[in-house]
């Protein structure tokens, strides 16, 4: 069966933008492959459009954790998406 519906465009909130670097709430340690590492933790949040973290990181909100290893890099995304690449 093929449902086709007619919706309205939905609005996406944007978040608001950065002013400075993202602060850190605390370091933390945590194992990694390598070892372990003491890492800075952000709440996910605090982080608003053009914010960059560079791993290793951890972004922490109410029910996850979001690791990012060495060579990760997050931007935030307008719409609040943290988006995650490895650094070139």
């Amino acid at each position: 069966m093929t449902a086709v519906a007619r919706t309205a465009t939905p609005e996406l909130n944007e978040i608001g933008h950065s002013e400075g670097l993202p602060q850190e709430r605390e370091a933390r340690a945590v194992w990694f492959n390598d070892g372990r590492r003491t890492v800075p933790v952000f709440a996910r949040d605090d982080l608003r459009i053009g914010h960059v973290v560079k791993g290793p990181a951890l972004i922490e909100e109410e029910a996850s954790v979001t690791v990012l290893d060495t060579g990760h890099v997050l931007t935030m995304h307008r719409h609040g998406h943290m988006l995650i690449e490895a650094a070139e």
